[in-house]
């Protein structure tokens, strides 16, 4: 086979490769500081989060049990990605989410290019 064909064949190949699907997220995750279990389930088509238990607070500190933090989460080929809400101001952020090979969680908010990375263990 001749060099164009073989690069031709072999760029068919790697465009007919399924992406690589996200690793499962569902179940419960303790936050980053261990403040809260956030459980991660199935929502309509996609994945969301929500917190389902309160473990620790600062007094004074405002606790958001019931609170959705994830939502719209969805297989993005190796990560998954969606929305991430702060229940303190009531906004909502890009995020990316991944099961790292050590069996915790990358969270990450972004705004534009700035990320706030967290990770979370998973939980009881």
């Amino acid at each position: 086979m001749s060099t164009p064909k073989l690069l031709i064949a072999a760029s068919l190949l790697l465009l007919a490769a399924p992406a690589q699907a996200a690793a499962p997220i569902a179940g419960n995750w303790i936050t980053d500081g261990g403040k809260n279990i956030v459980t991660i389930a199935k929502c309509g088509a996609a994945q969301c989060g929500k917190i389902v238990k309160v473990l620790k607070t600062k007094p004074g500190e405002p606790s958001y049990p019931g609170a959705l933090l994830l939502s719209e989460l969805v297989d993005s080929g190796g990560m998954w990605t969606g929305k991430i809400h702060n229940p303190g101001n009531g906004k909502s952020y890009k995020a990316k989410v991944k099961v790292n090979p050590d069996k915790t969680l990358s969270v990450s908010g972004c705004v534009a290019m700035f990320c706030k990375d967290m990770v979370w263990t998973p939980g009881a």
